[in-house]
């Protein structure tokens, strides 16, 4: 069990970063924190179409005003964008039915639920959602003062609040560094999940990079199968899977660098089992 090296796929111009990868009907979707666009990538040319999430959107939204996109997620009633929740402009959902249609954005009950088991707003930090048969996966970022690096799964009622009906809090220590959860994606039996460590103790401001690493959990305990560092130098905050095999599967990273260079650099990583 293990990943392989991290591998250069290309470079994306026109997108600054990302916190969130979908793949979908053979399109790579990428979210960025600091904007108010969906991009649709082709990874065959690393082209892309920008798909506004309001009126009048903005690619680089001032971390004050921004929405702040951590979560992207897809079911059978369309694309679903959640911010972080680290603050109340935050806590929101988006959702696209069909991508030629202007999406729609609401308040999200999920950000009560998880509140709700003792995550404070100073701690709330919400980077990724995963389902598995009628269980949803929900990851919190200990990056906040108390360090809630934590795990919950849940389920959707009719009225389509959520009930928690368990946690796990999933402490990632090495090398003298914390790590934290950045994204999440379900395959097969398990969950695999980034982490990345930063110098810094605050939900809303970045720190400096201290790596990256890529965990798997086992899906009914959430027991951690396997973790391997697998870069000193990026923060990756996007994961999806695009293929698999009996013995191998393959996925699509991306990275968070705090800049503003409107690149976006495209990485491929294999899971051996």
């Amino acid at each position: 069990m293990k990943f392989t090296a991290i591998q250069n796929l290309g470079t994306v111009h026109g997108i600054h970063s990302s916190s969130g990868l979908l793949w979908l009907n053979d399109y790579l979707f990428c979210i960025s924190d600091n904007s108010d666009f969906l991009f649709k990538i082709n990874p065959t040319n690393y082209t892309f179409e920008a798909i506004p999430t309001i009126e009048n959107a903005q690619h680089w939204v001032e971390k004050k005003h921004k929405r702040d996109y951590e979560i992207i997620y897809a079911d059978s009633e369309g694309i679903h964008l959640y911010g972080s929740g680290s603050k109340e402009k935050r806590k929101i959902k988006t959702s696209f039915a069909d991508l030629d249609q202007l999406a729609i954005s609401s308040e999200c009950l999920l950000y009560d639920a998880v509140s709700s088991r003792g995550i404070s707003e100073d701690d709330l930090n919400l980077e990724a959602l995963c389902k598995h048969e009628d269980t949803y996966y929900i990851f919190n970022r200990g990056n906040g003062p108390s360090k809630q690096n934590r795990i919950f799964k849940a389920h959707q009622l009719p009225d389509g609040s959520f009930e928690i009906v368990s946690e796990r809090d999933i402490q990632l220590h090495f090398n003298d560094l914390d790590f934290t959860f950045t994204d999440a994606c379900v395959c097969h039996d398990f969950i695999v999940f980034t982490a990345a460590a930063e110098a810094s103790d605050s939900t809303y401001l970045d720190g400096e990079i201290g790596g990256s690493l890529l965990g798997v959990l086992k899906i009914d305990s959430l027991e951690i199968l396997y973790t391997q560092i697998v870069s000193q130098e990026h923060k990756f905050e996007g994961i999806s899977c695009y293929k698999s095999s009996d013995t191998t599967h393959h996925f699509y990273l991306a990275e968070d660098n705090d800049r503003n260079d409107g690149e976006l650099t495209l990485y491929g990583v294999d899971f051996e089992i």
